[in-house]
């Protein structure tokens, strides 16, 4: 009998699992059809313009630099999908990483550590100014009922203001009246190793770890399960002895605290420094 529900949840495991990859590939398909029939209205060849595609995007040079850009998609993807599995909507991400990225980037250049121990610092210290950033509008849902949306949304116009004056106050070149427009440029010992010289660093690989832990921590542990659990039906998981608040809490902690990282390909992997003109993809 245990053998045959085990048959049958394995069953239907691998039927959602290709239902959604059937899903993903018909939406690719359509995507391609819809692009061919307005190629074709405006008097261009589809064929030839998927073969551009193809035959530009597989050469080693623009597939690295599709991996590299990429690197921080990732990161914000995993903050984003992380909430939502709650219902929770972290509209903010661009601000918690923007913050992050200013205090990673300054402390950084105020320590001295051996090479593997000051990347994980910048690292540590960026995802706690995400995670710091992100409690405030977890503290004003659980403490007000503010909407995560609303106060997310304002929080990133509060740190954009807020790095604003930061370099205007304290980065300000006295000799010309203008700005330093970056942070001073963290040590060697604090930058990120390349995979592929000038092409690709290793935030990549350390995407692809949360990644990977994102899927663990989601859909293989305790608090994963009680995160799907809140999001899918809130009655029940507070029935079930689910804290809801804390949930919340956590959440969009974890959220603010992978947020973090998308700039973090730039700031140690690229530019080495940040400044308010800087970009996670630059």
């Amino acid at each position: 009998m245990n053998q045959q529900l085990s048959s049958k949840r394995n069953s239907d495991s691998m039927r959602k699992s290709l239902n959604t990859l059937g899903s993903s590939v018909a939406a690719v398909i359509l995507a391609l059809v819809i692009c061919g029939v307005l190629l074709l209205i405006t008097g261009k060849n589809p064929l030839m313009a998927y073969g551009k595609i193809l035959e530009t995007g597989l050469t080693s040079e623009k597939f690295l630099e599709m991996l590299k850009r990429a690197t921080p998609l990732i990161f914000s993807a995993i903050a984003v999908a992380i909430g939502f599995k709650m219902n929770l909507f972290n509209i903010g991400v661009e601000g918690q990483y923007l913050f992050a990225a200013l205090i990673s980037a300054e402390m950084g250049t105020h320590v001295s550590l051996p090479a593997p121990l000051h990347v994980l610092f910048i690292l540590i210290v960026a995802m706690v100014s995400g995670a710091a950033w992100a409690s405030i509008a977890a503290i004003l849902k659980i403490t007000r009922g503010i909407n995560e949306v609303i106060s997310t949304i304002m929080l990133n116009y509060i740190a954009l203001s807020f790095i604003q004056w930061i370099f205007e106050t304290f980065f300000r070149d006295d000799s010309d009246g203008g700005l330093n427009v970056k942070t001073t440029e963290i040590a060697p010992s604090g930058r990120m190793p390349d995979l592929v010289h000038d092409r690709l660093n290793g935030m990549f690989i350390v995407a692809l770890f949360v990644a990977f832990l994102y899927w663990i921590i989601v859909f293989r542990s305790r608090f994963g399960f009680q995160l799907r659990a809140s999001g899918l039906n809130p009655i029940a998981a507070r029935t079930a002895g689910i804290p809801a608040k804390r949930m919340i809490l956590f959440a969009l902690l974890l959220s603010g605290a992978v947020a973090g990282l998308v700039a973090m390909p730039s700031v140690i992997g690229d530019v080495y420094a940040y400044g308010p003109s800087s970009t996670p993809t630059q």
